[in-house]
């Protein structure tokens, strides 16, 4: 997709990050999406998805329309900066409809084998996103964030509100107390594997609201299984590069969908 200019173009969401403080937009949203006209990864920003109108709020797997440009002041080709108050929400694909987001993610040029392609892909092209589905899972676990992680949280958030105050509400972010890691290997025989922590917002917006249960742990970690349990599930990873470390991928988000089983004919009828 080639923008020099402000234009209006649509793209369907695939996925948000949990919310982190930014000086300059106060909060941002790292948020995916394929355009609809190649179905390549963009990457959107600034999206303060928590201080925006409830009408151009947005969920995964939905199409939205907004005015975008590349974004001057980061290097990934695949970032976008968009116009906050231009977006126009559209028609989700619906949970009944998962093997048409299947199709979609398949159909993306930027579904990659692995990891392994991927960097060989930034070192040619700059290429800051991909969707790899894994081979293997081979772990799953919870790290609890040290005090000094909380603290620099704080420090920013002091500065930041600070500055939100002079303009309006501020709206403080709970502390993410957790990392959920994840290890797989990619079906490439070059992968030796790998392991990042996941961003995505649901998982941590469901830590946050067990807080005080007891199984809270225990409750997080067997959602995870299920939603990546490849026997049961095909899974797609949402991957993509730091902007000040474009050669590091991490695990932005994910999405799985039943496997669809071809039925027998004696089933029928």
């Amino acid at each position: 997709m080639q923008l020099e200019k402000w234009a209006e173009r649509r793209i369907l969401i695939l996925g948000m990050t949990y919310p982190s403080y930014s000086r300059k937009y106060v909060e941002n949203v790292c948020t995916g999406g394929l355009d609809s006209e190649t179905l390549q990864m963009v990457r959107l920003h600034p999206i303060p998805h928590r201080y925006m109108e409830d009408g151009s709020r947005f969920h995964s797997f939905q199409w939205i329309s907004a005015r975008v440009m590349p974004h001057q002041s980061d290097p990934r080709p695949e970032s976008l900066r968009v116009e906050p108050d231009s977006i126009r929400v559209g028609e989700q694909i619906p949970a009944a409809q998962m093997q048409e987001r299947v199709r979609l993610l398949r159909k993306s040029p930027s579904r990659v084998r692995s990891v392994e392609e991927l960097h060989a892909l930034e070192k040619s092209e700059k290429r800051s996103l991909g969707i790899v589905q894994p081979k293997e899972i081979t772990g799953i676990r919870l790290r609890t964030k040290t005090e000094a992680e909380r603290r620099d949280w704080l420090r920013i958030e002091r500065l930041v509100l600070r500055q939100q105050a002079m303009f309006g509400t501020p709206k403080p972010l709970d502390f993410p107390e957790a990392d959920f890691v994840v290890s797989w290997v990619c079906d490439d025989p070059t992968c030796k594997g790998h392991e990042s922590g996941l961003k995505k917002w649901d998982l941590h917006e469901l830590y946050r609201k067990l807080k005080g249960d007891p199984k809270r742990d225990e409750k997080t970690l067997e959602m995870m299984h299920k939603q990546l349990n490849l026997k049961e599930r095909e899974v797609f990873f949402f991957l993509g590069s730091f902007r000040g470390r474009m050669y590091q991928f991490g695990l932005m988000d994910t999405f799985s969908a039943p496997i669809e089983r071809q039925r027998s004919l004696f089933d029928l009828g």
